[in-house]
Parts: structure tokens; C-alpha cells; sequence
């Protein structure tokens, strides 16, 4: 039996091969298939004109939300965090950074800095 192999250098040439070494080339090939069609399916952009629409990556959505909120209630409500906390939320919120990287430079456990981000979260919630 033959089966086309491909080189590195992109020749092509057609090999004279056993039937189980065919049938293994077949079934890898089959399988590489089938791989590269799941992973296109689920790597697909929901933003693709093929769909008949397109996202807007422009849009800040986050400060777009914040910006349309009641300035005065949220104002008031960072305003009753101590400076620690008020620290955390901007790191964590506005500058987009990792807990596991402010755990790191503040010496202490990601758990802790986790806890902390909860308890603020609850009362800001509370206040706001």
C-alpha cells in the first residue's frame, strides 16, 4: 500500500509502506483531523463577521459601568475603606494586578490578601 508523506521541505512523495503501518498513518491522520476541527469549533471568536456581528474592542466596558454609577454613592463609600483598602481595591480593580502578586510583596498568603478583598467587597456593598 501507498501513502503520502510530506517532508519538512514540503515535498510530497508517494511511499510504498505495510497495510498496519497504513492503517496507522490513516488512523493519525483521522485523529489529527478530528483534533484540529474540536479546536477550531471551541476557538472560534463570537466576534466573527461570519456570524453577522462584530464586538466593538474600543468599549471600556468596566469604566463605562463605573462612569455611569452614582458618582456620590460610590465616592462615599471608598470613602469609609481605610488607606490599606483603598490601596487593595485600586491594585486589584484599576490597575488589573494578580493577588497572588500583591500577596508576594506584601509578605503574606494569597488566602490573606483573598480575605481581605472579601470583607471590603462586603462593605462596600453595604455602604454603597
Amino acid at each position: 500500500m501507498k501513502i503520502k508523506y510530506t517532508f519538512v521541505t514540503g515535498e510530497t512523495q508517494e511511499i510504498e509502506v505495510d497495510e498496519i503501518i497504513h492503517t496507522a498513518s490513516e488512523e493519525i491522520n483521522a485523529r489529527i483531523k478530528s483534533n484540529d476541527r474540536r479546536e477550531t469549533r471551541r476557538h472560534t471568536p463570537l466576534d466573527n463577521e461570519e456570524f453577522g456581528f462584530a464586538i466593538d474592542h474600543s468599549v471600556d466596558i468596566e469604566a463605562d459601568c463605573i462612569l455611569n454609577a452614582d458618582r456620590a454613592k460610590l465616592h462615599k463609600a471608598l470613602g469609609q475603606l481605610n488607606t490599606q483598602q483603598k490601596d487593595l481595591v485600586r491594585r486589584v480593580f484599576f490597575n488589573g494586578e494578580q493577588l497572588k502578586d500583591i500577596a508576594k510583596e506584601c509578605s503574606t498568603t494569597y488566602q490573606a490578601i483573598q480575605n481581605r478583598l472579601k470583607k471590603i467587597l462586603a462593605k462596600l456593598q453595604k455602604d454603597f
